[in-house]
């Protein structure tokens, strides 16, 4: 299986409209041993939906299918929308454990993969009981810093690794987040034995943003 990059735009305004839109159909041009794949905003995810080239991939949604749920995020229409997968309980957007385990079955019997945010190794094994696709382990006080997970916590990464998987009986695989600014870390993440990366501020505030993606990955 390829190693996979995901880049969260959230909100930041270098990734709305059509910087946004740009941004998207240059990352569907790289070519590479790894799956790349983009969360723009949920405005952004409609107008682009589907692209080829790139797994898209919602910021969240809610454990529904359809009804009478007004300002909900339908698992059915991003499943119907050709949207690849859902990134969960970021440290922005938390959810809690009993509402994630209905969103992780409701996305799974839907094909959608799923990547969990984890903020503590503690919790990193409560939802690895979930089996989603993937946890995304972020320490928030690393997120958007200077210093990485890489860095600061690396004897730690492979042992979050090794208890994901003995939780999850080996259903679901690791993305290293929280800080990654370098091919350094993703080499890293890698050799720690993670199935790949989540960044968002080191591409979506570079001066330009495919250039850098391209440089974590090991690409001219």
């Amino acid at each position: 299986m390829k190693p996979l990059l995901l880049v969260n735009f959230k909100l930041y305004s270098a990734m709305l409209g059509e910087k946004g839109v740009r941004f998207l159909r240059g990352l569907a041009t790289i070519r590479s041993s790894w799956t790349i794949a983009a969360a723009p905003s949920m405005l952004l995810l409609g107008k682009v939906s589907p692209l080829k080239g790139i797994s898209l991939f919602a910021q969240h949604v809610d454990p529904i299918m359809e009804g009478p749920f007004t300002g909900h995020i339908s698992v059915l229409e991003l499943e119907q929308g050709g949207v690849r997968g859902v990134i969960l309980n970021h440290s922005e957007r938390r959810i809690s454990l009993p509402v994630l385990a209905e969103t992780v079955r409701l996305c799974t019997k839907a094909r959608l993969v799923t990547v969990v945010c984890a903020s503590t190794s503690a919790e990193a094994q409560r939802i690895a009981r979930l089996r989603p696709s993937y946890i995304a382990y972020e320490p928030p006080e690393l997120i958007g810093g200077k210093r990485s997970v890489i860095e600061v916590e690396s004897q730690k990464l492979r042992t979050v690794v090794q208890l994901v998987k003995k939780k999850s009986h080996s259903a679901t695989q690791v993305l290293c987040g929280a800080g990654i600014h370098s091919r350094h870390d993703v080499q890293e993440a890698l050799r720690l034995g993670m199935a790949g990366v989540l960044v968002s501020h080191a591409v979506c505030g570079a001066k330009d943003p495919v250039k850098k993606e391209k440089e974590l990955i090991g690409l001219r």
